[in-house]
C-alpha cells in the first residue's frame, strides 16, 4: 500500500476516527488530542478495529464491541490497585 492510500492521509477519516476515539475516553485531554494529531498512526490497531467494526459511531450496533475491543483490560486492574 502506497503511503498516500494510508487512513490518516484522508483528514476527514481522521477526524471522524478521533471523534470516535474521544467518545470512547481513549482520547481524554487536550494532551492525548494533540499527540493523535501529531502521529495519528500510532492508533493503526485501533484504526483497523474501528473499520472492521464498520466506522461506527457512539449509539450504532457495534459501538460497545469496538471500545470493548480497543479498552486495554488492564483498567479493572489498575483501579483495583489504587485503593
Amino acid at each position: 500500500m502506497a503511503s498516500s492510500d494510508k487512513w490518516y492521509n484522508d483528514s476527514q477519516l481522521v477526524r471522524s476516527f478521533q471523534t470516535a476515539l474521544m467518545q470512547a475516553d481513549i482520547l481524554q485531554d487536550t494532551e492525548d488530542v494533540s499527540a493523535f494529531n501529531s502521529k495519528p498512526q500510532r492508533y493503526d490497531d485501533e484504526f483497523n478495529t474501528w473499520a472492521a467494526a464498520g466506522y461506527p459511531e457512539e449509539g450504532d450496533g457495534n459501538w460497545d464491541e469496538f471500545v470493548d475491543n480497543i479498552t486495554p483490560d488492564e483498567d479493572s486492574e489498575e483501579d483495583d490497585s489504587e485503593e
